[in-house]
């Protein structure tokens, strides 16, 4: 409760050096859009505004957060300006979440109004993300699977429960989940926690599978 508590705090300090900088501008008799004020931001800061609240509401599964980003304007949710909604819902726009880790970019999907996939290779993280965005419903589908590309050999030595599907060896680090691969040579022997074998998708399956998506985010090693 208290680093919620501490990033409540800091957005709305964010908040108030942005109305800070509307205000001083405004004395000067300059009217500024949200994205020209996004882009001033940036050049004093060296980050945006949207950024921010990126990082400061990228940490914890179990805590909702109102959308910081609008799809349909293209511009910042949290507009000066605008007045922007508080939901910038999409009806049925699919984003998929391929290497979804910890499963922060699925929630960041989630809370903007899309329906999302999510697809990890690791059962452990998996299993903990389902757990924790079940909130959402059948809007999160989450897929224990590895995603290959057409040319990637299965491992024979997995048994495999269905005769069509294939599977791949996952092999994870014990320290750092995000470094577990399907090339075991990028875990070393003394951080490998086990190697497990889990289904292989290509992104042409999950196209034929739940359908083409409005966006992908691709963070998957090898």
């Amino acid at each position: 409760k208290e680093a919620l508590d501490e990033r409540i705090e800091a957005v709305e300090r964010l908040r108030a050096v942005e109305l800070d900088l509307v205000a001083a501008l405004q004395a000067d008799g300059v009217q500024l859009s949200a994205a020209q004020l996004e882009s001033l931001f940036f050049d004093i800061f060296g980050v945006s505004p949207t950024q921010i609240r990126y990082a400061l509401h990228h940490t914890w599964l179990g805590h909702d957060y109102p959308p910081i980003f609008d799809y349909e304007l293209g511009e910042p949710a949290n507009s000066l300006y605008s007045g922007a909604a508080e939901s910038s819902a999409h009806g049925s726009r699919l984003v998929w979440d391929l290497g979804m880790s910890g499963g922060m970019d699925s929630l960041y999907f989630l809370v903007h109004g899309f329906q999302v996939l999510s697809v990890e290779a690791n059962p452990m993280l998996a299993l903990d993300v389902r757990t924790a965005l079940k909130r959402y419903g059948d809007r999160v589908q989450i897929i224990t699977a590895a995603i290959t590309g057409d040319a990637w050999e299965s491992d024979s030595s997995a048994e495999v429960a269905e005769p069509n599907r294939r599977e791949v060896m996952f092999h994870i680090h014990k320290e750092r989940p995000d470094f577990s691969a399907l090339d075991d040579d990028r875990v070393p022997r003394h951080m490998l926690a086990g190697s497990v074998p889990v289904r292989a998708v290509t992104c042409g399956e999950l196209v034929h599978e739940y359908g083409r998506p409005y966006g992908v985010k691709i963070d998957a090693e090898g």
